[in-house]
C-alpha cells in the first residue's frame, strides 16, 4: 500500500511541483512524503464505502496476517459489527497504516527547516 501510494500520489505531487517550475530536490522529497500520506489516508477514508459495496478490504495482506484479520469476518469488523476479537485485529491493522501516514507527514515537515 505504501509503495502504491508513493508511485501514484507521490508522483502526482511531484508533477504538481514540476508544473509550477519548482526544482528543489528537498521539495521533491517532501512531495513524495506528502503523496504517501495522501495515498494512505485516502485508502483509509474510502475503505468503509468500498467494503460495504464490494466486500473488498483495502488493508494490506501482511497487516491482516500480522494481526489475524480474517475473511469474511473483516467485513463485519470494518462496519463495526464483528466480534470483539476481529474488530480489535482490524483496528490494529488500520492503526499501523495511520502510524505510517503520520510518520511520513512528520518526515515531510522536517524538511521545511
Amino acid at each position: 500500500l505504501i509503495e502504491h501510494a508513493l508511485l501514484s500520489c507521490g508522483s502526482l505531487s511531484k508533477l504538481v511541483l514540476q508544473s509550477g517550475g519548482v526544482t528543489s530536490p528537498i521539495a521533491y522529497k517532501a512531495a513524495e512524503f506528502v503523496g504517501v500520506v495522501h495515498g494512505l489516508t485516502n485508502a483509509l477514508r474510502t475503505s468503509i464505502p468500498v467494503i460495504s459495496s464490494t466486500g473488498k478490504l483495502v488493508v494490506p495482506q501482511d497487516l491482516c496476517i500480522k494481526y489475524g484479520v480474517k475473511s469474511p469476518r473483516y467485513l463485519l469488523s470494518a462496519l463495526g459489527l464483528g466480534d470483539v476479537e476481529c474488530r480489535k485485529a482490524f483496528h490494529n491493522a488500520v492503526r499501523d497504516i495511520a502510524i505510517e501516514a503520520r510518520s511520513n507527514l512528520q518526515q515531510a515537515r522536517s524538511l521545511r527547516d
